[in-house]
């Protein structure tokens, strides 16, 4: 078996990007200090948006904002999070381009997915420097070196691991978030899309010597 893994465009996302963050914030009217949290997807339930939202709540960081990015049902979750209490704390923001500016100004992209093969979002993410935390059943885990790059918990409905990871990444010192973002760029320097290109003709060009030798 030939594992291959997706690739990301380091032009588009990249480190860089997190120079813009005070400018996103200030569209978003989110303070440069407050920690902000991302999720994006088109799938809110079944990549467990809802989850998120009770970790949210458990969380001992008040403060914490969470962006919501994609298209979805918005106002039943809008609901959900005034009935925890968390609704002044969540922005939807809807489908954007040029996601990858919302990458650079936040501080943990979350994606606990039920089941996904490759998530290319959390790539993209650790891209921009941005840590992730993810679940165990999504292709991208194997990417995530706990404590180092991200933080993964064991399914999509782990809500006490998922505010735990959450608080302990929010009390970082600057010094420890500025390794994970240096860890996350050397994770995705490694999984270029030239690098997926090289390794998929290679596999072919075997393929294509063990037909002719056959």
């Amino acid at each position: 078996i030939c594992t291959i893994y997706n690739g990301v465009d380091i032009g588009v996302f990249h480190p860089g990007l997190r120079v813009h963050g005070t400018d996103v914030r200030s569209e978003l009217r989110i303070d440069p200090d407050v920690p902000l949290l991302l999720f994006a997807s088109m799938d809110f339930e079944g990549k467990g948006l809802r989850s998120i939202f009770h970790a949210l709540e458990a969380s001992k960081q008040n403060d914490a904002r969470l962006l919501v990015l994609g298209t979805g049902p918005a106002r039943k979750f809008q609901r959900l999070a005034n009935h925890l209490g968390i609704g002044e704390r969540i922005i939807f923001g809807g489908r954007r381009s040029g996601i990858e500016r919302f990458f650079g100004a936040s501080d943990l992209f979350i994606l606990p997915t039920a089941y996904e093969p490759f998530p290319n979002v959390n790539l993209e993410a650790m891209a921009c420097g941005t840590p992730v935390m993810t679940t165990r059943t999504a292709g991208t885990a194997d990417m995530v070196d706990e404590g180092r790059n991200g933080y993964l918990i064991s399914d999509m409905y782990a809500v006490d691991e998922m505010t735990a990871g959450i608080d302990r990444h929010v009390l970082l010192s600057q010094t420890a978030r500025q390794a994970m973002a240096e860890a996350c760029w050397e994770t995705a320097q490694n999984l270029t899309i030239e690098r997926n290109i090289q390794q998929t003709l290679k596999m072919l060009e075997g393929v294509h010597r063990e037909k002719l030798c056959a």
